[in-house]
């Protein structure tokens, strides 16, 4: 494959890592605002179960008391089901990193493929260099040899 060619695929594979990262970087923002969700849907709960208590205390009617533990239900409900929404985000985010990961190696592989060119590309012109040199110093003898005759 020419230089040029296999140049343009390790810029695409750079370009498609970039867009994994970025994907797994939106995963992760995702889970975590979830995650906030879920905390405060359940913050909300304990807040709501302490206030019925506090009104059992001080006495409570029956239909209020319905009230209380219907919301409590509805609570609950939203809770499991943000745990659900977070549970599935976090599986995003390990497919994303999986992706991501998986697109860094073959990345890595197209640019270690370019170095092993660049490499050989170095060390055929270290060698022409050096024949070079080796003429220019064969001939420098033979004018010396020739100048002291």
């Amino acid at each position: 494959m020419a230089i040029k060619q296999l140049q343009m695929v390790a810029k695409l594979e750079r370009d498609k890592e970039d867009k994994l990262v970025r994907e797994f970087q939106q995963a992760q923002q995702h889970l975590e605002e979830n995650k906030k969700k879920m905390n405060g849907i359940e913050n909300y709960r304990m807040e709501y179960l302490r206030e019925m208590q506090n009104q059992g205390h001080i006495g409570i009617g029956i239909n209020s008391y319905g009230h209380f533990q219907a919301f409590i239900s509805k609570l609950e409900e939203a809770t499991r089901q943000q745990s659900g929404v977070v549970s599935t985000a976090f599986q995003v985010v390990a497919q994303r990193k999986a992706l991501w990961m998986e697109q860094q190696r073959k990345r890595k592989a197209v640019e270690m493929l370019v170095d092993k060119h660049w490499a050989k590309v170095k060390v055929k012109e270290d060698k022409d260099e050096q024949a070079q040199l080796d003429e220019m110093a064969t001939q420098r003898f033979f004018r010396a040899k020739q100048v002291r005759r």
